[in-house]
């Protein structure tokens, strides 16, 4: 059974992709495998110091920092990622300010199926969260809007 934190997370998600417009997405399922590359980010996010996408093939990815205040669910960085929301109205992939709605999509993004979270605190106390997407999403080109 998963965690209450991994169900919030998850039903986070899913609550951002039945309120989406256009096509129909499937909810997202949690992923052991995914979770576990999130946590190596994660881990080596928060001991180097660093904030930057690792670039995962085959894989999409969310980051979320949060500069100190304790230990945050993950559901804290999907609703951060949610918030970027009303930067984003249909426009194809790096057809605008992506970097303003990049992890929603990626979040909301019909043909992903599969989802992995993870979080690990650096010495500073600065808190990163990782998500990790199955099939990835932000092709360029094209919209979250469409299938």
């Amino acid at each position: 059974m998963l965690s209450q934190e991994i169900q919030e997370a998850v039903a986070a998600h899913n609550a951002a992709r039945h309120a989406a417009q256009g096509v129909k997405r499937p909810d997202l399922v949690w992923d052991e495998r995914l979770a576990a590359d999130a946590q190596k980010w994660a881990d080596h996010l928060a001991a180097t110091g660093t904030f930057q996408h690792e670039g995962m093939r085959g894989e999409g990815e969310n980051l979320f920092m949060q500069m100190g205040g304790g230990h945050q669910p993950l559901k804290k960085g999907v609703e951060a990622w949610n918030d970027e929301k009303p930067h984003y109205h249909g426009e194809k992939i790096a057809g605008g300010n992506f970097s303003s709605y990049g992890h929603y999509t990626q979040v909301i993004w019909p043909t992903t199926t599969h989802v992995g979270m993870a979080s690990a605190t650096a010495k500073n106390g600065h808190q990163v969260i990782v998500g990790r997407y199955s099939p990835p999403g932000n092709f360029s080109g094209k919209t979250a809007f469409e299938a």
